[in-house]
């Protein structure tokens, strides 16, 4: 539109000078067919001239006839007041306009050269000129670009709304397509749906067919984990039958037991570790976190029936938990159960989502009156990359499962001293 703009702007122009240029040619050979030469050698021009604006002062149009020498020979009354800048003669049958280009305060100039007389030495060479202010021009100008501006720029403006409509409508399935994908990385959906246009149908069934089959290479992977510690686990508890069958003395029958015991910890932690979801695959899900909680403690309660733990929980029912059901089992059961190992009466869990770095974040706080981790432990569980083989035996093991799994949830765990003067684990998961 802007170039359109400019183009129509210079040819308008020039069509506006050749128009000019002809009806100054026009009116000077009007005047020269008007005037007369009389006996006496002077010129009489008739008092009706053929343009008018020439007899009218302030019109802006002015007509003059002068001869070789720059001696003004004839001007119109229009000339009265008027700046006429300096002409040069030309020669007779010659046509010379002025258009001035680039001088907006130098007026167009027309001008004919003619000879009059009967071919002696007493010809007068004489030239006509008719001068016309450029103010109408520039007027016209201007009013042909304001209506230009009116016309292009309601144009594009339309054309830019259309344009606008038609790629929202056309972005909108897009749009579609990434709530639906977002959806089911929170858990809230588990394919695309709804009906696309051709374009995107393609898309969207292989996505979903991406997303299915990486389920099922999951639901696999867990499975074939499941047989290979099922068959590691046999094995080993033969040995474990046998091993006092074998007449070893009793120091290596400890160091042996000790050993089976530290390779089925090992294929725990490591089956745990592998299986563990995360919260970027799209096995992620929305879990309700209460209901979970109560169960653990409920099983505790049991298992742990002798200690008599009192147990609270402070848990919004709205909090959810985004990942996998068996990952949220894991931690908060390896976490509770040792909270209810090492507790003399009192557990308390406190869940709660907080504000940071304008992100939201799942906050799980479980604390316990025992007597706490030593500073060596403590330094052990919060050490980022600890295998499994370098844990201590019994405590160890457990917390190594959970801080892997909140790792690969993108978490942090903190370890701490207690309100209640035991131990206290922070859990921290982003929404």
């Amino acid at each position: 539109m802007l170039l359109a703009g400019v183009a129509l702007d210079k040819a308008f122009q020039r069509v506006l000078r050749s128009n000019i240029a002809e009806q100054l040619q026009s009116l000077t050979f009007s005047l020269l067919a008007s005037a007369e030469l009389d006996h006496n050698g002077q010129f009489s021009i008739p008092a009706q001239l053929p343009q008018s604006d020439i007899t009218i002062p302030g019109s802006g149009l002015v007509a003059l006839i002068y001869d070789h020498n720059q001696g003004i020979v004839w001007r119109s009354p229009s000339s009265l007041g008027e700046q006429i800048p300096a002409l040069t003669p030309i020669s007779a049958g010659a046509i010379n306009f002025q258009r001035n280009k680039g001088k907006p305060d130098l007026p167009f100039i027309f001008r004919l050269g003619s000879v009059w007389g009967s071919g002696d030495e007493s010809d007068r060479f004489l030239t006509f000129a008719m001068v016309q202010s450029k103010t109408a021009y520039w007027r016209q100008i201007k009013d042909y670009r304001e209506t230009l501006l009116q016309w292009l720029g309601g144009g594009g403006l339309l054309i830019l709304l259309i344009h606008g409509y038609f790629l929202l409508r056309e972005l909108r399935p897009l749009k579609r397509v990434v709530k639906e994908i977002d959806a089911i990385e929170q858990g809230k959906s588990d394919h695309i749906q709804g009906d696309y246009p051709t374009e995107l149908a393609l898309l969207t069934q292989r996505i979903n067919r991406f997303i299915h089959s990486e389920r099922d290479q999951l639901e696999r992977y867990r499975h074939g984990l499941d047989d290979l510690a099922h068959s590691l686990k046999t094995p080993l508890a033969v040995i474990k039958g046998l091993e006092s069958k074998q007449g070893l003395n009793a120091d290596k029958t400890v160091q042996l037991s000790e050993q089976i015991n530290r390779m089925a910890e090992i294929i725990d932690y490591q089956l745990k570790r592998a299986s563990s979801v995360g919260i970027n695959t799209l096995g992620a899900q929305k879990i309700a976190l209460a209901p979970i909680l109560q169960k653990i403690i409920a099983s505790l309660d049991k298992v742990y029936a002798d200690k008599n733990i009192q147990a609270q929980i402070h848990c919004d029912p709205t909090l959810t938990f985004l990942g996998d059901k068996d990952d949220l089992y894991e931690i908060a059961g390896n976490i509770l159960d040792n909270a209810y190992k090492w507790a003399d009466s009192k557990v308390e869990i406190h869940c709660a989502m907080i504000s940071k770095n304008k992100q939201q974040w799942l906050n799980i706080i479980v604390q316990d009156d025992g007597p706490g981790f030593s500073s060596q432990s403590q330094a052990q569980i919060t050490e980022r990359g600890v295998r499994a083989d370098e844990q201590v035996p019994g405590q160890g093991i457990g917390l190594a499962v959970v801080q892997s799994i909140v790792q690969n949830y993108q978490g942090t765990l903190h370890t701490s001293k207690s309100t209640l003067g035991g131990a206290m684990i922070t859990l921290v998961f982003p929404l």
